[in-house]
C-alpha cells in the first residue's frame, strides 16, 4: 500500500514487491494499491514493466463524504491519508498480508477490528527519530529493517521481539537512478544540500533556514541546492504529532529564487531519487533517512 500525499516512500517498499515478482518460486497475488494519481505515476514509472502484468495496481478512493472532509481538514492534517482506510474496508479484508512504510494502517486493527490481513512495516528509510521505535511498531505481525543498528533499537526501544524483525538493507539503493544531474563543469564549485525536516519541534527551517539561504545569496564561492523533506512545503501549516506542535513553513523571498548559485527544490522526483545526495560534496540538515543516502559514497 501506498497511501501518503508525496512520492518519498514509493522507493522504500517498491522494491520489495518487484522482488517478489520476480521470484520464480513465489506464485501469490501481488497488488500494489495507490491513493493519489501523484503516486500512481511514481509506482508505475519505477515499477515497470511488472506493475500491469506481473503485479496488478488498484486505486483507493475515498466516498464523497470522506472527501468532503479531506477537503476540508486536508490544510492542516492527513485526513484522506487516514480514511480511505475506513472507505476500503473490503478491500483490506480481501488480502492475506499488507506491507506498508508508515504505521498508519494500524488503523485497520485499533479502529476497524480486521483481524486480517497480517501487517509488515518496512520503515521508511534509517532515520534515527525516536518516533520510529515507539511501542506501536508491535503493532505489527513482522517488520524489515535497514541494518542491526535499527534492529537492536526496535528490541530494545519498541519491545518488538527478535523474531518478529528480518534484516534486508536499505531497499531503495536497489531501485533509486538519479534523475538530474546538476551543477558539473570545469568551473564546479563546492556544492551543499540543504535538506531540512519538516516536524517543528525538529527542523532547522523555522529558526535559521533563511539565514542559511542568505549566507549562500552571499557567498556564490559555494553551490547550494536547497531541498527539503517533501512534506515541508507540502501544506500551509505543519503539525508534529511526537511532540504537538504547528507551524508555517512560510514562502520564499524572490532573492533566493533568483540567486544563480541556488538551486531551489520543495518537491520534485529528484527530491527523492538520490539526485542531490550523489551531487552533493557537504550534507546539511537535521535528522533524515538522507543522511544515508549522502554517505552511500563516503564523503565528509
Amino acid at each position: 500500500l501506498f497511501n501518503h500525499d508525496q512520492i518519498h516512500q514509493v522507493a522504500h517498499s517498491l522494491p520489495i514487491a518487484l522482488a517478489l515478482a520476480r521470484r520464480h518460486d513465489f506464485d501469490g497475488e501481488i497488488i500494489i494499491a495507490t491513493t493519489n494519481d501523484r503516486i500512481a505515476t511514481e509506482v508505475r514509472r519505477l515499477g515497470a514493466p511488472l506493475v500491469g502484468t506481473r503485479i496488478e495496481h488498484v486505486r483507493l478512493g475515498l466516498k464523497p463524504s470522506s472527501a468532503r472532509l479531506a477537503r476540508l481538514f486536508g490544510a492542516i492534517a492527513p485526513a484522506a491519508k487516514v480514511l480511505v482506510y475506513k472507505d476500503n474496508l473490503d478491500f483490506f479484508r480481501s488480502l492475506d498480508v499488507l506491507v506498508v512504510a508508515e504505521k498508519t494502517s494500524l488503523i485497520l486493527r485499533k479502529a476497524h477490528g480486521l483481524t486480517r490481513p497480517l501487517l509488515v512495516h518496512t520503515r521508511h528509510g534509517a532515520g534515527d527519530r525516536a518516533i520510529g521505535f515507539d511501542r506501536h511498531s508491535t503493532g505489527f505481525d513482522h517488520v524489515l529493517c535497514s541494518g542491526e543498528k535499527i534492529r537492536q533499537r526496535l528490541i530494545r526501544d519498541a519491545g518488538v521481539p527478535a523474531q518478529d524483525i528480518s534484516v534486508v538493507g536499505y531497499s531503495k539503493f536497489d531501485i533509486a537512478k538519479p534523475s538530474v544531474q546538476l551543477l558539473g563543469g570545469a568551473t564546479r564549485r563546492p556544492v551543499v544540500l540543504y535538506n531540512p525536516h519538516p516536524s517543528p519541534h525538529l527542523s532547522s527551517w523555522y529558526r535559521h533556514g533563511r539565514a542559511v539561504l542568505d549566507f549562500f545569496v552571499d557567498n556564490d564561492d559555494y553551490q547550494l541546492i536547497f531541498a527539503p523533506h517533501v512534506m515541508l512545503f507540502e501544506r500551509r501549516f505543519v503539525v508534529s504529532i511526537d511532540k504537538l506542535r504547528i507551524d508555517r513553513p512560510g514562502r520564499l523571498a524572490q532573492r533566493y529564487m533568483r540567486s544563480p548559485n541556488i538551486h531551489i527544490d520543495l518537491g520534485s522526483r529528484a527530491s527523492t531519487d538520490m539526485s542531490y545526495t550523489t551531487a552533493a560534496d557537504l550534507y546539511l540538515g537535521d535528522v533524515s533517512s538522507q543522511v544515508y543516502e549522502f554517505l552511500y559514497q563516503p564523503r565528509p
